[in-house]
Order: C-alpha cells, then structure tokens, then sequence
C-alpha cells in the first residue's frame, strides 16, 4: 500500500494500452468513468476508484490492504483484455 488506503500496481511487463479502447470497454460494462485523458482514465470499479495508465499501472483508492488490491488487479485485467 501506498499512502491512505492505495496502492500502487505495476505491471510484471510493460504494456501499452489503447486508452480510447480500454475506456469503451470500461463504459460498456456499465462503470462510471470519471476522467480520461491520453495518460489515464480514472473509474469506479464496485466500491474502489482506479486510475489505469497507459503502461499497465494501476492505483487503486479506498483498498484495506494488498491481498484485495490484488484481486481487483486481476479481475480489472480480466476485463481489459477480453477484446
């Protein structure tokens, strides 16, 4: 975790998201996005807020501890790379 209930996620490997894609696909699934931009979108997903960057990091807000921002982690990849 960094800082008040985030954490931190990087990628085990770089990636490079289509962030225009990764949003639509976001969108489609009925969560609320809250910006977008070319460097990241920042989302509602269930009770966290996510900023997803470009390179395949992720901050997730409003996490307790590691082992439940890593399962969101996952279950946001899952998602994003159903395309």
């Amino acid at each position: 975790l960094c800082g008040r209930n985030t954490a931190n996620i990087n990628p085990e490997t770089s990636q490079k998201l289509n962030l225009n894609q990764t949003s639509e696909q976001i969108k489609q699934l009925g969560y609320h996005i809250r910006v977008k931009s070319h460097l990241a979108i920042v989302f509602d997903y269930k009770n966290f807020e996510i900023s997803l960057f470009s390179g395949g990091r992720m901050l997730i807000k409003n996490v307790e501890d590691e082992k439940t921002a890593l399962n969101a982690y996952r279950q946001i990849l899952k998602i994003i790379t159903k395309a």
